[in-house]
């Protein structure tokens, strides 16, 4: 388990990734986030496209989520009304924080993965 402090800068304020620490995971299914998983997350789909269920809006709650797949499987992450807040594809990261009363994404970029 790779571990490594983190913070995201937003105009009003900032947003801690709770715990400051990265979990790898490779998933065999779907994955429902909740509330003391790491906020900095990398996940490799497990040869298959996987949804990832964000927890209860909480406002500064972020997770910043890694897509490691070796093969194109996306990630598409929801929040808990199975409404879709960003699809993450191989070798990209997301940003999606939640403002108290809704998730939205910050950002995705393409990372070169080591």
């Amino acid at each position: 388990m790779a571990r490594s402090a983190v913070n995201v800068q937003r105009l009003d304020q900032t947003l801690v990734l709770a715990g400051g620490f990265a979990d790898t995971e490779t998933l065999g299914s779907a994955r429902t986030l909740v509330l003391s998983d790491a906020q900095h997350l990398q996940f490799d789909p497990g040869g298959s496209a996987r949804d990832v269920t964000l927890p209860p809006f909480r406002d500064g709650l972020a997770y910043m989520i890694v897509n490691r797949a070796d093969a194109a499987e996306d990630l598409t992450v929801k929040d808990a009304a199975a409404a879709t807040i960003v699809t993450i594809s191989q070798n990209e990261r997301a940003i999606v924080a939640s403002d108290g009363s809704s998730w939205f994404h910050l950002g995705i970029e393409t990372i070169a993965l080591s």
